[in-house]
């Protein structure tokens, strides 16, 4: 509500990296989403569930559609879309505002990105940069994500190949200038 109304955290500080609650520092993408949320509805619980449940929901929506991009066949694509509705960890976290509610959508949003390079045969820039965007959101998404946000951008050594170097060249560099948030705040908040 504080980041809504006046772009401060709870304890003051103006547009934080990271928020410190309960002496661990939550990642920033669900609370500043949040705070965009509680501009328009105002502070409510509903308003942050209804989020994590949208951003859950989509994410097992795109996962229909990779399934049906990668199969053709509309009952794989109903089957991934049955099996994601009911896993339980996708199951609980769109019920729940907390911040790992948004990396089953970057993640999924990732692979779709990749599969549309993959189904074009074009490598592109475009491609890399916006590979590389996801990353870096995926990487502020959630805690653990500090860890597999850069483990996935290594894999797509295994993904691009010889004659495939602009993507990830051009998913490294954005992903690398999304980074330097991170490294100067571990500079000023040793």
């Amino acid at each position: 509500y504080t980041l809504s109304t006046g772009l401060r955290d709870e304890d003051g500080a103006r547009l934080p990296l990271f928020f410190r609650s309960f002496g661990d520092y939550k990642s920033p993408v669900f609370p500043y989403t949040l705070a965009g949320v509680f501009k328009v509805t105002g502070p409510s619980q509903t308003a942050a569930r209804s989020l994590s449940a949208f951003l859950v929901l989509a994410a097992i929506l795109l996962l229909g559609v990779l399934a049906w991009r990668l199969s053709g066949d509309a009952l794989v694509a109903a089957l991934v879309l049955l099996a994601g509705g009911f896993t339980p960890w996708l199951f609980e976290l769109g019920r729940m505002a907390i911040e790992a509610s948004t990396q089953p959508l970057l993640l999924v949003l990732l692979l779709l990105t990749l599969e549309r390079a993959v189904r074009l045969d074009r490598y592109s820039i475009g491609h890399g940069v916006a590979a590389g965007t996801l990353l870096g959101l995926f990487t502020y998404s959630y805690t653990g994500s500090r860890l597999l946000g850069p483990l996935l951008a290594a894999a797509l050594v295994v993904f691009a190949g010889r004659e495939r170097r602009p993507l990830p060249l051009a998913a490294w560099a954005t992903f690398a200038v999304a980074l330097i948030p991170v490294g100067v705040y571990a500079i000023r908040h040793p």
